[in-house]
């Protein structure tokens, strides 16, 4: 990875003082190294890190949660890394790319959850791809910096029995299988219960 490194200046550079990663793409997006993954025995949302008492090493953390409990991940990235790090799999946030949004927010969006997943790693943290998509002019761009042949991770929450919604799904995943040929999807549905999360694995 091409780290540019500005810890020494006082300024800020929207988290570029942590690091500057090497981007693709028409909009440098961070580039995510592939990783071997092992798929943990449960999974718990971000929310939850902070009072989890459970085997965090045999535990993954996803971000399939509104935006504003995770928008301090990016506010506050060193903070977290500690934490994040006994985690047997960490996904990449899943910041919201809604269609209504404009271009350059979902694309800024897009960077976010690239750069914070490539600096998870660059401390040794087991990361897996969250893959999202707002509308077929997002496929330009949305899939950036998403390694190829990687397992990826992805939510179906909020589509529910909407017809227009499933047909934007499905030209979305296979745009990403077009781009990224994932050797596995997980597919995060919900929670089933307060403790067990659900969830399906799709091989490509």
């Amino acid at each position: 990875m091409n780290l540019w490194n500005m810890t020494n200046d006082r300024r800020t550079y929207l988290n570029l003082q942590y690091g500057r990663f090497h981007g693709v793409g028409k909009n440098d997006i961070p580039e995510l190294k592939r990783q071997k993954i092992k798929f943990p025995e449960k999974w718990i949302g971000f929310n939850e890190v902070h009072t989890y008492k459970g085997e965090c090493t045999q535990t993954g953390v996803h971000f399939f949660l509104d935006d504003y409990q995770f928008e301090r991940i990016w506010n506050r990235p060193t903070v977290y890394v500690k934490q994040l790090s006994k985690f047997a799999l960490v996904a990449t946030p899943d910041f919201s790319l809604y269609s209504d949004y404009p271009v350059a927010m979902q694309i800024w969006n897009h960077y976010r959850k690239q750069w914070l997943g490539t600096y998870w790693q660059t401390y040794g943290i087991s990361v897996i791809p969250t893959v999202s998509w707002s509308n077929k002019n997002s496929f330009l761009w949305c899939f950036d910096g998403v390694p190829k042949d990687s397992p990826v991770i992805l939510s179906t929450i909020g589509l529910g029995n909407d017809r227009e919604a499933w047909k934007a799904f499905h030209e979305g995943w296979n745009a990403m299988k077009r781009r990224c040929h994932p050797s596995e999807v997980l597919i995060y549905k919900g929670k089933k219960s307060e403790k067990n999360h659900m969830f399906d694995i799709a091989i490509i």
